[in-house]
């Protein structure tokens, strides 16, 4: 399965910390960058992967952050949707710069077992 999206936040962007009560919740940008992700699937075929061999992020090269920043937004949006049941299910993760990949988009290969799309988690 091949999905487009757009850049995600890096893992450090993901959360806000409140004072009151030390909680965290999503921070804007994630909360934003969920809802276009969203658009992006909506328009995609979709299945539901029950086991995953191999997840490849690809990213524009140009992007200056450390390249384990992107894996986290991105699968978390993948269980969120229902197109991976866990992501503890994933063997192998690959992120990888590709200049072939437009800057403002990351480009996602799933390979494994799956079925026909189950919805959005619940």
């Amino acid at each position: 399965m091949f999905l487009k999206l757009p850049i995600p936040p890096s893992t450090n962007e993901l959360y806000v910390y409140l004072r009151k009560g030390n909680r965290r919740v999503a921070s804007k940008k994630y909360v934003a960058w969920r809802m276009i992700a969203a658009l992006m699937l909506a328009n995609q075929k979709k299945v539901t992967f029950q086991e995953v061999d191999t997840i490849t992020i690809s990213v524009h090269p140009n992007k200056r952050r450390d390249i384990d920043n992107y894996a986290k937004a991105t699968l978390d949006l993948l269980v969120g949707h229902g197109i991976m049941v866990d992501d503890r299910i994933v063997k192998r993760l690959v992120v990888e710069r590709d200049g072939s990949v437009p800057p403002d988009e990351a480009y996602v290969s799933i390979q494994g077992e799956y079925t026909e799309w189950a919805g959005p988690r619940k």
